[in-house]
């Protein structure tokens, strides 16, 4: 099985199968879930990886980025470290 891996000094740069199963890609503000956006430093134009956002509850409408896996427990952040 393989993990999610962060990117250096960056966010997720492979995602496990399971999350690639689950995420969505082109949320709504109403919409509940786990999701994936590529993540880009737009002074620079460099990739930063993709982030993995979650949308329930309060934090529906804007969601919350997650450093870690919630399915292999995978580290999907290097620039918290």
């Amino acid at each position: 099985m393989i993990k999610c891996t962060a990117k250096k000094e960056g966010y997720a740069e492979a995602v496990c199968e399971a999350m690639t199963k689950a995420c969505e890609h082109h949320p709504t503000k109403r919409s509940k879930g786990v999701f994936v956006r590529n993540l880009i430093n737009i002074d620079t134009g460099e990739e930063r990886g993709l982030g993995i956002l979650i949308k329930s509850g309060e934090y529906r409408e804007k969601g919350i980025y997650v450093n870690f896996c919630p399915f292999c427990g995978g580290k999907l952040n290097t620039l918290c470290e």
